[in-house]
């Protein structure tokens, strides 16, 4: 799967960065014409989940939706690991995404992917990481107040590495700027 970002203007994603990195795609060899630069500076990215490295790479506009990316990597000598990503559910509230605005996003405005898959609005999303293999997820969230200009993701995560027990906590990437 692709998809194409307008490089400039309100169009697409409000803008483009100064590295033209476009939702996180290799830049080596892009120009450096454009204006706005993605700072991430202020973000916070974390989480308890041992043998599991969370890593930030972008956070745009995309018409009215915002699309995050980041990836997840399996730092664990022991083999692969299984992860499911909760999405937002209304009576447990284990994954919370809001703006700065206090607007609350609930699963019929957020879709998950991991690893290029995807299962569409509200459905949680399992699949494997391989050892030291980052794997790509993005979160698309629906009808993003314009006015927004950070986002807060508490993603509700669980792990397994072979012949162990499940292990939950939150992926948290806090005050991340909408580019």
């Amino acid at each position: 799967d692709f998809y194409l970002i307008p490089r400039s203007g309100d169009s697409g994603n409000g803008g483009s960065s100064s590295d033209n990195n476009n939702g996180g795609n290799d830049d080596s060899g892009d120009d450096n014409n454009s204006t706005e630069e993605e700072d991430y500076s202020e973000a916070e990215v974390n989480t308890d989940l041992s043998n599991l490295d969370v890593n930030l790479v972008s956070c745009y506009r995309n018409g009215d939706n915002v699309e995050l990316t980041y990836t997840l990597t399996n730092t664990s000598s022991y083999g692969n690991m299984n992860v499911t990503i909760n999405n937002v559910n209304a009576f447990t509230q284990k994954t919370f995404i809001s703006d700065n605005l206090g607007n609350q996003y609930n699963n019929k405005s957020v879709k998950i992917s991991l690893g290029g898959n995807d299962w569409g609005y509200g459905n949680n999303i399992e699949g494997t990481l391989l050892t030291d293999i980052p794997s790509k997820c993005v979160i698309t969230v629906k009808n993003v107040d314009k006015s927004a200009k950070y986002m807060t993701y508490y993603i509700y995560t669980s792990t397994a590495l072979p012949g162990s027990v499940n292990y939950s906590a939150d992926v948290i990437l806090k005050n991340v700027k909408i580019h």
